[in-house]
């Protein structure tokens, strides 16, 4: 009886230590994520809890200002089901307002990314990626700032009137977004690289100041400023 205890008693604690040790591996992947860290034996954990999965490892960006530019660049250690990247931008960061989206190649390797953004009337920037993968699964990279050299270009003429806002183009762009101070789209309309007037109309009640963004095909040539309404 003696032996028979004392090997059910060695089984017992061998069972306590595995449950210990599982639990302890939880929690430093959870932590991982949480920071940003990469992951160890994706594989295994991707499928032990859907939860802890990344759509890429997590990459640090890098900023370089020039002449009202920035330039972001980053680089992925591997990227896994990665649908896109979309890049926010903001003054405080707290408020948070969308810049632009590059395509993911969603190569094993990893794959190093460009983009530059327009400064307009910001000493200091901050951004972040938005990195969503399969199922809509979002992560989200840490901030990082920069303060912004130079000046931008010059706001395009525009007049407000009579709730229609006029634009006078000499450069093929693709869209005009108007939205309001807190970010809310007003008006968004293809213009198929059309140069010349533009007229649009906004809601009724629109009034104060508008920003208006210019997307280009080239996504370096992106343009945003504030105008104020009558």
């Amino acid at each position: 009886m003696a032996k028979v205890y004392t090997i059910r008693l060695r089984a017992g604690f061998l069972l306590c230590l595995i449950g210990l040790s599982t639990t302890m591996t939880a929690q430093l992947v959870r932590g991982d994520y949480l920071t940003g860290k990469s992951l160890p034996r994706q594989d295994n954990l991707i499928r032990a809890d859907p939860e802890i999965w990344l759509p890429a490892g997590i990459p640090d960006i890098r900023l370089q200002p020039d002449n009202g530019t920035m330039l972001l660049t980053w680089q992925t250690a591997w990227e896994r089901d990665l649908i896109q990247f979309d890049i926010e931008y903001s003054t405080d960061n707290i408020h948070w307002r969308y810049a632009g989206s590059i395509v993911a190649r969603n190569e094993w390797q990893g794959a190093e990314y460009r983009f530059t953004h327009t400064v307009i009337n910001a000493e200091r920037v901050f951004y972040r990626l938005k990195m969503t993968g399969r199922n809509s699964n979002v992560v989200y990279t840490a901030p990082v700032s920069r303060y912004v050299t130079g000046n931008a270009r010059n706001a395009i003429p525009t007049l407000i009137n009579n709730q229609t806002v006029t634009l006078f183009l000499n450069e093929a762009f693709e869209t005009v977004i108007i939205s309001d101070m807190s970010g809310r789209v007003l008006r968004r309309q293809q213009i198929s690289g059309r140069t010349g007037r533009i007229d649009i109309e906004l809601p009724q009640a629109a009034n104060g100041i508008f920003v208006i963004s210019l997307w280009h095909a080239d996504i370096s040539k992106n343009i945003a400023y504030k105008v104020l309404s009558d």
